[in-house]
Formats: structure tokens, sequence, C-alpha cells
């Protein structure tokens, strides 16, 4: 199997079994959280295959910022996984 793909996996810090899992089989991941630290903590620093990264989805400015970082970092993505979600807390009807 080919493992040099680029992973960009969004909400990291609570996708923590997937981006483990991706490089210890050789995948380059780019992974983004609300904060780098909770990022580094888990997977260590930026590395030739890892990139730790800020990312506010909610602000358009920051989330092509963190496109363009990776591209610069990988030099591509081949696969996505949006594991960032917006929780609502309370009733819901």
């Amino acid at each position: 199997m080919e493992t040099n793909k680029v992973w960009f996996v969004t909400g990291a810090s609570k996708g923590f079994e997937l981006v483990k899992k991706l490089l210890s089989e050789g995948y380059r991941v780019a992974a983004t959280s609300r904060t780098v630290e909770s990022l580094v903590s888990s997977f260590g620093e930026a590395s030739e295959n890892f990139l730790p990264l800020n990312m506010n989805i909610t602000d358009n400015d920051n989330v092509k910022w963190v496109f363009a970082q990776t591209g610069e970092h990988f030099g591509n993505m081949d696969v996505i996984v949006k594991n960032a979600g917006y929780g609502q807390i309370g009733t819901l009807e």
C-alpha cells in the first residue's frame, strides 16, 4: 500500500486515534485543532510527516491560510477528513 499520501484532518485533538494510526503507518498528516499546543503534546512538533495547525472553522481567512500552509509544507492534499464540528448544547425538538 502506498503511504506517501497526505491526509488533512480537522478537529484532530478529538480524532486522536486516526492521526496516531496514520502517522504510525507512515502517512503524512496535516492536523488542525483550536490550539496547536494540544496537537504538539499529543503528536510532537512539526516534522517532515506531521504539520500541526491552529484553525478556526468560523473564519474563512484562517481556513484559507491553513490550506495554504498545508500546500506549502506537503505540496498537496490527497485525503480530507472533516472531524471538526459544532456542538449544540441544550434540548433539540
